[in-house]
C-alpha cells in the first residue's frame, strides 16, 4: 500500500471531521439562546416536580408511617388496659368476648384496607393478632373469679389454637415479625400454664418450629 496515499486519507479524514465539528459549533451557537431558554424553563418545572413528589413523599412518611403506627399502638394498648379492668358485677367472660370482637374487626379491616393502605393493614393486622391473644389471656388473669385456669386442657386448647392460628397466618405471610410474634406467644404460653412439662415440651417444639422454619424460608 502506497504511505502517500494512506496518509492523505488519513489527513482528508482529520478535515472532514474537524469541518464537522465546526459546522456542529456553529448551529449549537445559532440555537444556543432558544435552547438555554428551553432549558431554563424546563430546568425550573423539573425542580418544582421534585418539590411536589418531595411534599408527597413526606407526607406519605409521616402520615402513613409514623402517626399510623404511633396511632395503632396507642390503639391496641388502650384496648389491652381495657380489658385489664376488673369490671365488678359482669359476667367475668365478657372482657375477653368484646377483646375478641375488637380483635376481630381489626383484623377484618387490615384485609380490607390491604389493597389500599398496605403499611396501616399490616399495622393493624398485627395489633389484631395481639389483641385477640391478651383476651385469651384476659380468661385467665385480672379477675377475682377467671372463667378459666391456665392449666385446664379449655386453658391449654384456648392458648394452643390461639399459637397455632398466629404461627398459620404469619407463615402463610411469609412475615418475619409475625413469625417472631408467634414464636414469642408460644414460650409464653408455656410460662402461663406454669407447668415444667409444659415448659420443657415448649421448648422442644418451638425450637423444632424455629428449625424447620429456617431452613424452608431461609
Amino acid at each position: 500500500m502506497n504511505p502517500n496515499k494512506s496518509s492523505d486519507n488519513l489527513e482528508s479524514l482529520a478535515e472532514s471531521v474537524r469541518k464537522l465539528e465546526e459546522r456542529i459549533e456553529h448551529l449549537e451557537s445559532y440555537l444556543g439562546i432558544e435552547r438555554t431558554a428551553m432549558s431554563e424553563s424546563t430546568q425550573d418545572e423539573t425542580i418544582r416536580l421534585v418539590e411536589i413528589r418531595d411534599e408527597e413523599e413526606l407526607e406519605f412518611e409521616v402520615g402513613q408511617k409514623w402517626f399510623a403506627k404511633a396511632g395503632i399502638v396507642v390503639l391496641a394498648i388502650g384496648m389491652a388496659f381495657v380489658l385489664t379492668f376488673p369490671y365488678e358485677g359482669l359476667p367475668p367472660v365478657l372482657p375477653s368476648l368484646f377483646g375478641f370482637g375488637v380483635a376481630g374487626a381489626m383484623i377484618l379491616l387490615a384485609r380490607y384496607w390491604r389493597s389500599v393502605y398496605l403499611l396501616i393493614s399490616q399495622y393493624l393486622f398485627g395489633a389484631g393478632l395481639a389483641l385477640l391473644y391478651f383476651a385469651t389471656l384476659r380468661l385467665f388473669f385480672f379477675s377475682d373469679q377467671p372463667p378459666l385456669e391456665p392449666n385446664s386442657a379449655p386453658g391449654i386448647i384456648l392458648l394452643l389454637l390461639d399459637v397455632g392460628v398466629i404461627l398459620v397466618v404469619s407463615l402463610r405471610r411469609n412475615s418475619i415479625y409475625l413469625t417472631g410474634l408467634a414464636l414469642f406467644y408460644g414460650f409464653l404460653a408455656a410460662l402461663v400454664i406454669g407447668d415444667d412439662w409444659a415448659v420443657l415440651t415448649a421448648i422442644v417444639v418451638l425450637g423444632v418450629c424455629t428449625t424447620m422454619i429456617r431452613l424452608r424460608t431461609g
